[in-house]
């Protein structure tokens, strides 16, 4: 029986681009593990309290986190999930902006 899973305070449920499967992504060797990992956000809490912050990251964001140690959960069904806190996502992947992009003036 799969239960719902909100976040709290700062945290961020991600599931990771590629984990289709139940299993685990495999690095071949010589792949640096330094690298940023890409996922989807699914899921946020409201915002780091006392200090009443407001969280940047939206649900369906793709967004680029570390490979530092995440808090992993699966659910019944495999699908796999990652907890993070929002200060461990590098950025947020979006489109490029264009010459014409009124944000760049």
């Amino acid at each position: 029986d799969d239960k719902f899973v909100t976040p709290l305070h700062d945290y961020v449920m991600v599931v990771p681009v590629g984990w289709e499967t139940a299993s685990p992504i495999i690095l071949p060797d010589g792949v640096p593990t330094g690298m940023p990992l890409r996922g989807l956000v699914v899921g946020k809490g409201p915002g780091r309290a006392p200090d009443n912050l407001k969280m940047t990251v939206k649900i369906g964001d793709m967004v680029l986190y570390g490979p530092t140690p995440k808090i992993e959960f699966r659910k019944s069904s495999g699908a796999g999930f990652l907890l993070m806190r929002e200060a461990e996502i590098y950025a947020v992947i979006s489109d490029a902006p264009t010459a014409n992009d009124p944000n760049l003036s």
